[in-house]
């Protein structure tokens, strides 16, 4: 394949770049993939639904209840939106995470229009949020991943001519917008007796290319322990869901006292699991005279719905703890970050019991934050039992307990996608911000390796 010149020099830019001074400055040159050439045009038609474009109207019901129209696009993704309860379509909000991020790269950072000159070469298509909306449309989850795996091959089929300087030479400085779990990327997987099965795109390196996702792993495909050996490792940009319209009282007051020990608040509809886990829950609370302390909706009077966003919050603000096991999909849920934002210490639990280690898990911004002090990860052999939890957070010291929600309080704002500017001025940095930062440290790591390989050569 014949590579421009602009291309060529792409796989030396890195070396000059220079990070910036203050975690909300960007100092990235960005390149934005033009969505106004001829190849975009004829062959995302072709689909039978294509890919959610930036600024481009989407002909579904579910984007009509967003306010869609040809002129503006959706004003919930763009802006802050307040939802009172946890419905479908705030559901789908959650997933819009890749909205903030690609307004944040685009308005924060320099944009070029020469490739040769950018650190950062951006695929402007909102895989997530194309996917949550086909969702609140009816489709289904296995559709959905199928949808996407075919839009992937769509790409690479002409990648040549819709991106012209994606090469392996570049592809780490390549940035996908996918807000979903990880599971729900069909990239690569490896296949017996040779290299690498393409099932995503088939472009030479692109495993390699940055994939900002939901987490809650580094695998393509990485549903189970059996999964994981026939998947391949992303290069993940993970950021959290975004949960700003669930924040009724905006900035909450964290120092409210806590009078519970344990809240969950789970839709019992959604999985056999978790009705039995909050069952065992309850007798667990009873055994151990904790059921004043312990508040477990949908445990009782077989009450199966889900309290409000205003009752939700106020119960996480007075507990200790927040029951957090996973959703409908493997992964975290946005009901992890909403605990979070009302310090309310989240307890992980895998009800799909992958057996995944500490360190398997893919969490945003590791560099700015130590999870370990923000979540418990709590060890599942069995979906519908947790052993032994109520006992180990009643038992928690208040030392380390006040530890934990203090450092929650540090570093919350790194989470929050629609801090208001006035916060931003007074050091309120946000997710976006610590987007910026991680891409303009793996671009310093990629500055010294290649001055370490000149030095060798």
């Amino acid at each position: 394949m014949r590579i421009s010149a602009a291309t060529q020099q792409l796989s030396h830019s890195a070396t000059r770049w220079q990070p910036a001074h203050s975690a909300d400055e960007c100092r990235l040159r960005i390149f934005v993939y033009s969505l106004n050439s001829t190849a975009w045009h004829h062959i995302w038609p072709k689909l039978t639904q294509p890919p959610l474009l930036p600024n481009t109207l989407i002909e579904s019901k579910a984007a009509e209840r967003f306010g869609l129209n040809p002129v503006t696009n959706v004003s919930c993704l763009h802006a802050q939106c307040q939802y009172d309860s946890f419905s479908s379509l705030s559901n789908i909000r959650a997933f819009t995470s890749e909205v903030p991020v690609y307004d944040g790269l685009l308005s924060k950072c320099t944009l070029v229009a020469d490739p040769s000159r950018a650190d950062i070469l951006l695929v402007p298509i909102w895989f997530g949020t194309a996917k949550a909306i086909d969702w609140g449309n009816g489709v289904r989850r296995d559709s959905r991943s199928w949808q996407l795996r075919r839009w992937l091959h769509a790409l690479s089929s002409h990648s040549h001519v819709m991106l012209p300087h994606l090469t392996r030479d570049t592809a780490h400085r390549h940035v996908f917008l996918a807000s979903v779990d990880s599971q729900f990327l069909p990239l690569l997987r490896k296949k017996a007796g040779s290299s690498t099965e393409r099932t995503g795109i088939g472009t030479e390196g692109m495993e390699h290319a940055i994939w900002i996702h939901l987490g809650d792993d580094h695998f393509s495909q990485g549903n189970s322990r059996e999964d994981r050996s026939k998947s391949v490792r992303i290069n993940s940009l993970v950021v959290p869901y975004r949960v700003s319209h669930w924040l009724p009282f905006g900035d909450a007051p964290m120092a409210q006292a806590k009078s519970f020990l344990l809240f969950a608040n789970i839709n019992m509809h959604k999985g056999y699991s978790r009705n039995e886990l909050a069952q065992f829950l309850q007798r667990e609370s009873e055994r151990l005279r904790l059921t004043k302390r312990v508040v477990l909706r949908g445990s009782r009077h077989n009450v199966s719905s889900m309290q409000t966003v205003e009752t939700a919050a106020r119960y996480s603000l007075r507990s200790t703890f927040c029951l957090c096991p996973s959703g409908d999909s493997k992964g975290l849920t946005a009901r992890f970050y909403f605990s979070v934002f009302h310090n309310c210490i989240p307890v992980r639990l895998d009800l799909w019991v992958r057996g995944m280690a500490f360190d398997d898990l893919a969490l945003p911004f590791g560099h700015l934050i130590d999870w370990r002090k923000v979540m418990i990860d709590w060890p599942m052999k069995n979906p519908s039992r947790a052993r032994g939890l109520l006992e180990f957070l009643a038992a928690m010291p208040q030392r380390e307990i006040d530890a934990r929600q203090r450092y929650i309080q540090k570093i919350t704002h790194w989470l929050h996608f629609d801090i208001e500017d006035v916060h931003k001025e007074n050091g309120r940095l946000d997710a976006v911000s610590a987007v910026i930062s991680e891409l303009e440290l793996r671009l310093l790591a990629l500055r010294f390796r290649a001055a370490n390989v000149s030095d060798i050569s």
